[in-house]
């Protein structure tokens, strides 16, 4: 692997802001095994509006700039996608591949941190997430087994915490398709994410340390879950920019929307932008 790669690897791990989830929910040809070494690249820039769960965080908006990096070789692939609103790293090693499935080593980033200033696009201190200690976000590796067939899949995994956040075990089902219409691209997928109450305690629990009198209650949740809903669009503008846009909605369990740190059980984010392909 000569210099240039190794920058930009560096560089997209840099650019790679936290998300809930990769782009492994939808069946990409740029997460398949190839003969030798293959790789693509672009990069774009995105207007976000995000209605997030946390107290005091309400609405968010801005631009932000990706870059978006697909890399095979042999059985082995790292993906980092930040044009789609599930889109981030994705590192992994395709075990076995037959009769339409696949098994996958692989590794994610998944779970977004917070602290008292709120989430990763946040700068000033939030009163109402005043005295509480900082979550980190994760890092995860497991397994993954992948049933696709044509423009659809359906994958199921189940990941362990090795960045030392939660130190937990989740699971994950999905299912997606990719669709064609005249030149446009439209992609759909819909999650089932299932949490352990180490996984709810880490993010959502609330100590004695962080209660606050008639204001924050000790919270000690159990195992919990969400379910997620992705639709994502591309149009060609011309051979090198293309426009896309998306919305991404979560809706959580009770464990975690009756969190004192939680003001709803729904989150919403969209996007639209433009990006480069070479």
């Amino acid at each position: 692997m000569n210099k240039l790669t190794i920058t930009l690897l560096f560089i997209a791990i840099l650019v790679s802001a936290p998300s809930q989830a990769s782009n492994r929910l939808y069946a990409d040809n740029t997460l398949e095994a190839s003969d030798g070494f293959t790789w693509d690249w672009s990069f774009g820039a995105g207007y976000y509006i995000d209605k997030h769960y946390l107290q005091g965080v309400d609405y968010q908006d801005g631009l932000e700039l990706n870059i978006n990096i697909a890399i095979n070789y042999d059985k082995f692939y790292f993906d980092v996608d930040n044009s789609q609103l599930s889109g981030g790293l994705t590192v992994g090693y395709n075990l076995v591949d037959k009769y339409d499935w696949s098994l996958d080593l692989f590794a994610i980033n998944a779970h977004e941190g917070f602290d008292q200033t709120g989430t990763y696009y946040n700068n000033d201190l939030v009163f109402e997430l005043q005295g509480i200690r900082e979550r980190e976000s994760d890092f995860n590796a497991g397994f993954r087994l992948t049933r696709k067939q044509k423009t659809h899949q359906v994958s199921f995994e189940l990941l362990q915490d090795i960045s030392g956040a939660h130190k937990s075990l989740w699971a994950s089902g999905f299912i997606s398709t990719i669709q064609d219409y005249r030149n446009w691209e439209f992609r759909v997928g819909s999650g089932l994410n299932i949490y352990s109450s180490e996984f709810t305690g880490y993010y959502f629990g609330v100590d004695a340390s962080e209660a606050i009198e008639n204001a924050r209650p000790i919270y000690d949740p159990s195992v919990a879950y969400s379910v997620t809903f992705e639709f994502h669009s591309e149009y060609p503008i011309n051979e090198n920019w293309v426009f896309l846009g998306g919305w991404l909605s979560s809706w959580y369990s009770k464990e975690i929307s009756d969190s004192p740190l939680i003001s709803n059980s729904i989150t919403h984010r969209a996007k639209v932008g433009i990006r480069y392909v070479f």
